[in-house]
């Protein structure tokens, strides 16, 4: 999860300042965990067009 630290444009703060406008309130800890949470997500569903042997679209 540290790879993504660099790019990161969502921060925990960010996240938990969301997720409260949206009536869920977790703490800072929670959030940081959401958030690497979902890089690591957008990791996994971007890796097939990432990697150098992606075929083609």
């Amino acid at each position: 999860m540290e790879k993504f630290k660099e790019k990161r444009k969502v921060s925990p703060e960010r996240a938990r300042k969301l997720l409260a406008e949206n009536g869920t309130h977790v703490s800072l800890e929670q959030a940081k965990l959401i958030v690497d949470l979902m890089y690591m997500f957008a990791d996994i569903a971007l890796r097939p067009y990432t990697s150098p042997k992606s075929p083609p679209i």
